[in-house]
């Protein structure tokens, strides 16, 4: 009763725009309810109120792909591609000067090699390029193993999360 109540004050706070929900990791999020609340959830996103859900996944859920599963074929699903090779140095050059570092920018621009090293080992991943332009800015002039580990250091935590939410078996193998 009282997640209706919530639900209903939120429509009327949003009126007739309605809202909006944006859910990073949605496989974490689908993953951690009940099956019966996962159909609620539907029943209400599937209802007449104006709600838009646009959920970000590393792989499509369990609960989207499954034929009896409560959000089979629900969602529009749209595939992200990495970032080719000239998208991902744009990015990197942008966002450079967008720092105020556009010596960095062309620095990056005088190493091809390395700016294609980098975009294998990232596979044009825009989440990994924006962490790595991070690394890249603490020491620029560091050689591409330090600025990978440092990179590593960083999403480590990101992929111990993605392992940890794979089941028992598939972590074994």
């Amino acid at each position: 009763a009282r997640a209706h109540l919530a639900l209903e004050r939120l429509l009327s706070l949003a009126g007739e725009r309605g809202l909006v929900l944006f859910v990073d990791n949605l496989q974490q999020v689908l993953g951690r309810i009940s099956t019966d609340e996962q159909w609620a959830l539907r029943k209400v996103l599937g209802g007449s109120m104006p709600i838009i859900v646009i959920g970000a996944s590393p792989a499509p859920p369990l609960e989207t792909t499954e034929y009896k599963a409560p959000f089979y074929d629900f969602f529009q699903t749209t595939w992200l591609r990495g970032l080719n090779l000239a998208e991902m140095t744009h990015v990197l050059r942008s966002m450079a000067t967008n720092d105020g570092r556009p010596e960095l920018g062309a620095q990056l621009a005088k190493q091809p090699a390395r700016l294609q090293a980098l975009h294998t080992l990232t596979g044009g991943n825009p989440r990994t390029i924006v962490l790595l332009y991070r690394v890249l800015v603490r020491d620029p002039q560091a050689d591409i193993r330090a600025q990978l580990e440092g990179l590593i250091d960083q999403v480590t935590p990101l992929y111990k999360a993605r392992f940890e939410e794979l089941a028992d078996q598939t972590q074994l193998v």
